[in-house]
């Protein structure tokens, strides 16, 4: 998630600042992006790395998310660079830093973290989707989803078995979801 936060974001500040031929390139890169599901795109890397590898479920996992990041930091990033109190900085000769600093990331922080939550929420979700069907980590490592593929052949005499991994999948989702900054409780 932090991979695909710094990249998406990174991404869409140089789209909405550059506009043009840059915006419309990495745009359609997004578009692709999208056009793809995300776990096929985890399945891809996974694929091309050979095997199980942690890494290549990270940089798939990042690779699936980061054009979330991208989309709407460059859609808030485009309505503040075009702002009068960024025009007015750029007459004053205040420099890129300064924008950056004290009017897009204000701006930014909020949006960021709440995306941040579902991102967690959407990885967590993603990695247990693969370990249930036994494409993700492998035993000896411990991951929700293989637990619960595990546990159903002893279903009948031990429901808690799979219950458990399931209630921890909720919990991790409810807490990750109400998390919030100070800015969006007002």
């Amino acid at each position: 998630m932090a991979s695909a936060c710094v990249a998406g974001t990174v991404a869409g500040i140089v789209a909405a600042w550059a506009g043009g031929w840059v915006d419309a390139a990495l745009r359609a890169v997004s578009e692709a992006f999208v056009a793809v599901p995300a776990l096929l795109v985890v399945l891809l890397v996974s694929a091309l790395a050979g095997g199980d590898s942690l890494w290549a479920l990270y940089l798939g996992l990042a690779l699936a998310q980061w054009v979330e990041y991208f989309r709407v930091v460059r859609a808030r990033s485009g309505l503040v660079l075009g702002s009068p109190a960024v025009e007015a900085a750029g007459l004053l000769r205040l420099g890129r830093l300064h924008v950056v600093r004290h009017h897009l990331w204000p701006e930014l922080r909020p949006l960021l973290g709440t995306l941040a939550s579902l991102g967690m929420v959407t990885s967590i979700l993603a990695m247990s989707t693969l370990g249930f069907i036994k494409v993700g980590l492998q035993p000896p490592r411990a991951e929700l989803g293989l637990m619960i593929t595990d546990a159903f052949p002893f279903y009948d005499v031990a429901p808690w078995l799979s219950l458990a991994p399931i209630a921890v999948l909720f919990l991790l989702t409810v807490c990750f979801l109400g998390l919030r900054t100070p800015e969006e409780e007002r």
